[in-house]
């Protein structure tokens, strides 16, 4: 894998730094040192190597010798340091007094919100009180291991997350079709074709598809003679450096694999995978109307490109197609979904050498728990919000719903709610209505080191520390990895005095959720989860410590607390684990102690199907009754005038991340990068010029923003990325205010979205532009 960076220039050794680390021991005093970890931001997991001189950063550089990242970095990465230090990252509490936030004490904090909910929930039930899980906290362990006690002593049913904005459609298709959430990823190393829908790996690596250097990867497939085909309506970042780009119409993601799974059934490509298939004899009725030309009128391809990528996929005999955040935030999400991997079972690519391959995590998960090959499979819609009856999934409603929670009287209205790692003021649909109903919410708990858009509303704000004081370890992200590691990172830097650690945090919210004071300890939530933990361990008959004493166990964890030990209990009782003591040398938390650069768990496994399946039939489910009943929606749309009307597309940028990286001034120095691209035809069209204001609106609100004329788009489409515009007042973010942003949200339809799993349409969203 390379080392460059990922604009192709030289390697990123190290960032500008600005203040010193706050750890309580003299800025570049004392010896200096080396530690290993790995970077939080965004689901690549790359390894860094941090040299410190006493309590200070000095330098952050890619760790050469990370099994599986090797040395690469991107612009975020080495910012670490300047996160740690940013003045506006909090390091205390903040209560709301007489309408302003000020600082406070830990056990003031707390007790506030003990007081608070517990009004609420006297009041008017456990279903008054919200809660919202946002993104970040995907990629911290101590979220990933302890909001779950948050939510179990809140005992409401209004639960919330970023998942619904992103890839929700994705978790559903997979678990209709596998019995679990098993996605599976493109094995990038070894594949001679790689078909990638709804993704720019240049500019933002992978997502559900955990790949230090994506880029790097791409470039070495072309290098020994394969091929990248990239379908987007934008001539990205990723499109510019494939082979073959195909500029689809957005929304149409669905459409264009439809057809092409229906060409592929006219071959006989799927081999020995059929015969752990069922319904697949269902395909042919329900892919008929899509034909190569139907197809090309409404994405806007060829009929012949559709021909063509059919043909490349059936004739290459390592092959894969890769759907990501565009193919999920999109009307049809879920059909694109579960089309993406229809297609490569269809094509003979599904868990094969070189085709769409399914990881096996250090840390135990649905597919490799239980009954091998067989389970309960995957339930939906169990119970339906209360105001427009949307159902939930996988435990949440959509987030698009939350507004009309909090706005609609009556009872089970949400009157409080509880933020973690969350902003969705910035990335939910129609964010002008969620800002609103927040406002007018009775009582508001966040923990978030920042004051944002979302958080002003806050009567409590919890900080927890900065990444570089947290021990990491990707939990859900290493299950979609390309390649199978582990890596456990422990904390760089101390705490400072007055922070607390951050699954602290959490339990003692959990407990004042519960009513309980300050003379209950978080340790009490602690014991609970860890007991909990090696109890189901020692139920599941496929576990190496099925019918163990769970005392004996604990015992052998020895001292440690919080989410080491969880981690510890989880490794060994995984699928490299050392089954406390069952298998000698297996993996522990002591070993990847040992090892700062990762473990090496080896290649994707080919032949994991049947094994890994969760299904009640034991067998990979092609039709799944939902599925088969919303295909009727994508028909019907075939007719639509899908170019009558302008429609907006998200984007990304290497140097930004959703909402929270935009407060780091090395990130967001240089030319404005929140512009609106616009096609030249489309530009002359409204009187457009490159650099001139527009007006871009839409059914829930309305933008000025810079234009940017290119002929990187396709006509009938306008792009304006996401995360932007955290100049409302109340915001403390001395950074991102002064940028020249705009939160793309306000256009957004918290009325448009995927009607099977409730996720927003973030793209394809209607619009009107014109000159500002």
């Amino acid at each position: 894998m390379s080392n460059h960076r990922p604009d192709g220039t030289a390697p990123v050794d190290e960032a500008p730094m600005e203040a010193p680390v706050r750890n309580g021991e003299p800025a570049g005093e004392g010896p200096v040192r080396t530690a290993f970890r790995t970077c939080p931001l965004c689901e690549a997991g790359c390894g860094l190597e941090i040299t410190l001189k006493g309590g200070e950063v000095t330098r952050i550089r890619g760790d050469r010798l990370d099994v599986a990242s090797s040395g690469y970095i991107c612009p975020k990465g080495s910012t670490l340091k300047d996160l740690h230090n940013d003045p506006d990252w909090l390091r205390r509490p903040l209560v709301r007094v007489d309408g302003e936030l000020v600082e406070t004490d830990w056990d003031t904090a707390f007790e506030r919100v003990r007081q608070g909910l517990g009004r609420i929930i006297a009041e008017h039930g456990k279903d008054a009180v919200g809660i919202y899980l946002g993104n970040p906290g995907a990629h911290s362990l101590a979220p990933m291991m302890y909001s779950r006690a948050v939510i179990t002593s809140l005992g409401t049913g209004n639960r919330f997350s970023a998942s619904t904005v992103d890839q929700r459609p994705k978790e559903i298709s997979a678990s209709l079709m596998f019995g679990s959430v098993a996605v599976p990823v493109p094995d990038l190393d070894r594949t001679d074709l790689l078909v990638m829908l709804g993704a720019n790996p240049h500019a933002s690596n992978g997502s559900l598809c955990t790949a230090p250097d994506f880029k790097g990867r791409i470039e070495a497939i072309r290098e020994r003679g394969g091929t990248v085909v990239v379908v987007d309506p934008r001539l990205s970042e990723t499109a510019m450096r494939s082979d073959l780009h195909l500029a689809i119409r957005p929304g149409t993601d669905a459409h264009l694999l439809a057809a092409v799974a229906r060409l592929l059934l006219e071959g006989d490509h799927i081999g020995d995978m059929a015969r752990h298939c069922a319904g697949l004899d269902r395909l042919p009725e329900l892919l008929e109307p899509f034909t190569p030309e139907v197809a090309a009128t409404v994405t806007g391809l060829e009929p012949a490109q559709i021909v063509d990528l059919a043909d490349r996929l059936a004739t290459t005999e390592r092959a894969a197609v890769y759907g990501r955040i565009g193919t999920c935030t999109q009307e049809f999400g879920t059909l694109a979904s579960w089309l993406v991997d229809v297609v490569n079972i269809l094509a003979g690519n599904l868990d094969v050498v070189g085709g769409a391959m399914f990881a096996k995590g250090a840390v135990g998960q649905p597919s490799t728990k239980g009954e091998p090959g067989r389970g309960r499979g995957f339930r939906m819609n169990r119970v339906r919000s209360r105001v427009s009856g949307v159902g939930e999934t996988l435990g949440e409603f959509p987030v698009a719903v939350m507004a009309e929670e909090i706005e609609t009287p009556g009872e089970g209205q949400i009157r409080a709610m509880v933020t973690v790692a969350g902003n969705p003021v910035s990335s939910a649909p129609n964010a002008a209505r969620i800002d609103a109903a927040l406002a007018s919410l009775d009582f508001m708990v966040c923990v978030d080191p920042y004051v944002n858009e979302t958080t002003r509303h806050a009567d409590v704000i919890l900080p927890p520390p900065s990444s570089l004081q947290k021990g990491h370890y990707d939990l859900a992200l290493l299950n979609f990895a390309v390649h199978n590691v582990a890596n456990y990172s422990p904390p760089v830097l101390p705490l400072e005095e007055g922070q607390m650690a951050e699954w602290e945090i959490l339990c003692r919210l959990a407990l004042a959720a519960a009513g309980q004071g300050p003379d209950v300890g978080p340790e009490v939530i602690d014991d609970m989860m860890i007991e909990g933990l090696l109890a189901s361990a020692v139920r599941d008959v496929s576990s190496p410590v099925h019918g163990r004493d769970p005392a004996e166990l604990l015992a052998e964890l020895g001292d440690r607390r919080g989410p080491e030990r969880m981690l510890d209990a989880m490794l060994r009782t995984g699928p490299y684990g050392d089954g406390f003591g069952a298998h000698p040398g297996g993996l522990t938390l002591d070993v990847l102690l040992a090892s700062p650069h990762g473990v090496d768990l080896g290649e994707l496994e080919a032949g994991r199907v049947p094994d890994l399946l969760r299904t009640p039939s034991g067998r990979i489910e092609m039709a799944p009754e939902i599925l088969v009943e919303d295909m009727g929606r994508l028909v019907g749309s075939l007719d639509r005038p899908w170019d009558e009307q302008m429609v907006l597309v998200g984007r990304r940028h290497v140097r930004s991340n959703n909402s929270w990286m935009h407060n780091i001034r090395v990130l967001t120095k240089g030319r404005n990068r929140c512009t609106m691209q616009i096609h030249p035809e489309d530009a002359d069209r409204f009187g457009l010029a490159d650099g001139s204001p527009a007006r871009v609106r839409s059914r829930t609100g309305e933008v000025v923003i810079d234009t940017e004329v290119t002929d990187g788009i396709r006509p009938g489409v306008v792009s304006i990325p996401h995360g932007f515009g955290q100049n409302l007042p109340g915001v403390r973010l001395r950074v991102a205010t002064e940028y020249r942003g705009v939160n793309t949200n306000l256009l957004t339809d918290d009325e448009f979205l995927d009607p099977v799993s409730g996720n927003a349409a973030l793209n394809g969203v209607p619009v009107e532009v014109a000159p500002a």
